[in-house]
């Protein structure tokens, strides 16, 4: 069996995330360069920074 899934550069994910961290929707920017919206929103999940306050009061 051969694999035939696409393959993104690490620049092509990177530009994605941009564009929806800067307002595009991922309906968007699927429909404008192809990958779902669902892999989109994996990318930018992935890419997002989660900050823990571990200060006590």
């Amino acid at each position: 069996m051969t694999n035939t899934a696409i393959r993104y550069t690490a620049e092509f994910k990177q530009t994605l995330i941009d564009l929806h961290h800067k307002g595009h929707s991922f309906k968007d920017l699927h429909e404008e360069y192809g990958p779902s919206q669902d892999t989109i929103r994996k990318w930018v999940h992935a890419a997002t920074v989660v900050a823990i306050d571990n200060r006590t009061s």
